[in-house]
């Protein structure tokens, strides 16, 4: 099957923290069961966030081998369960975990934030798929083992999406589509913004700003794994994955993509704001809104290149909603993201940070 067209599926730990849900994360699998080759699952609802606080008391450094397999075990047990649900359903599911000989991710060196050995993954799909062909691969999300040292190794916040973008990067030809609580990218925080849509298309570096800005859907180090040949898109559980839907993440035009382009000036008004105890807001502009707001709507600049990069604003908690307000009326803003005070860290700023 190398070569031809086939599908890895992600499922996210909200998408596996109930029976009901497993149930439909293993239909969504049933649906499209003669092109998928493997699912990756997280682990279930919050428990990635419990272990990480048990093995990370308060003010502790913890980057042991053991201390990463304790938190990775989470995503162990949600690829348990999934795989479970698969075979109660009549589906030929094998659980592949950490350890043994069938282990396909592999990496270069250990700790919290390891890179993905790309050739060394690439060879042990290669010979996974003569060995376990027909069975659809269930894999824990955000681990890997450095094959030096034989220890489990984290692959960063947001590890999962890694884990699958990783995989489809490996296997040429491949979709990759993670599977989340959303139906997509959405243009905005539906809970701050009354208008929100499934935004259709970005591309590398536009789903990179707006995670930088507070956008959770796709975990930033992934994007750094998608190549040519391959697609990547996000949808919401119990999407039909034959049709379209969802979001579409693309290269840039050009070779391969830059994840990090633009990121460093969105990640210091972040920072800022942060420090601050202020509110940031990053803006995805809209190249075919007008060249200059209307209204009252603050000047986000006329000059056609400063129309294709992002803006970031840093603004009082108190003034957040009539800035978010403006900048819709502006006519000039595809999508936006925020970070108000409480929220986490950009994910790419944190070392050894949950995943």
């Amino acid at each position: 099957m190398i070569g031809s067209r086939f599908r890895i599926l992600k499922f996210g730990g909200s998408t596996l923290g109930a029976p009901e849900r497993l149930r439909q994360a293993a239909q969504m699998v049933g649906a499209v069961q003669s092109t998928v080759r493997a699912v990756v699952a997280s682990a279930p609802g919050a428990t990635t966030d419990r272990l990480w606080e048990l093995t990370h008391p308060e003010g502790s450094s913890r980057d042991s081998p053991e201390a990463v397999r304790a938190v990775g075990l989470g995503d162990a047990v949600g690829a348990a369960l999934l795989a479970a649900e698969l075979v109660a359903q009549g589906l030929p599911a094998r659980l592949l975990l950490p350890g043994s000989e069938e282990w396909p991710v592999l990496t270069k060196g250990e700790g919290w934030e390891a890179e993905v050995d790309r050739d060394r993954t690439a060879a042990r799909l290669r010979e996974l798929q003569d060995r376990l062909d027909p069975f659809i691969w269930v894999i824990p999300g955000y681990v890997g083992v450095d094959p030096r040292s034989g220890h489990w190794a984290a692959l960063g916040r947001g590890g999962s999406d890694v884990t699958a973008v990783a995989l489809g990067r490996c296997l040429p030809g491949s979709e990759v589509t993670l599977v989340k609580e959303v139906p997509g990218v959405l243009s905005g925080d539906p809970e701050r913004m009354p208008r929100t849509t499934v935004l259709p298309e970005l591309t590398v570096r536009e789903m990179a700003w707006l995670a930088e800005g507070g956008a959770g859907v796709v975990a930033p180090r992934a994007l750094g794994y998608l190549g040519s040949g391959m697609t990547l898109r996000v949808v919401g559980l119990g999407a039909d994955l034959e049709q379209p839907g969802g979001t579409r993440i693309v290269l840039d035009p050009g070779a391969e993509s830059d994840p990090a382009l633009d990121r460093a000036r969105v990640r210091r008004a972040v920072e800022v704001a942060r420090r601050a105890g202020w509110s940031s807001v990053v803006t995805l502009p809209d190249p075919a809104g007008p060249v200059r707001p209307s209204g009252d709507a603050p000047a986000l600049g006329s000059d056609e290149a400063a129309g294709r990069r992002p803006l970031a604003f840093v603004v009082p908690p108190e003034d957040l909603d009539r800035l978010i307000d403006h900048l819709q009326s502006s006519g000039r803003i595809r999508a936006l993201a925020v970070r108000a005070p409480g929220s986490p860290p950009p994910a790419s700023g944190v070392h050894g940070g949950p995943p």
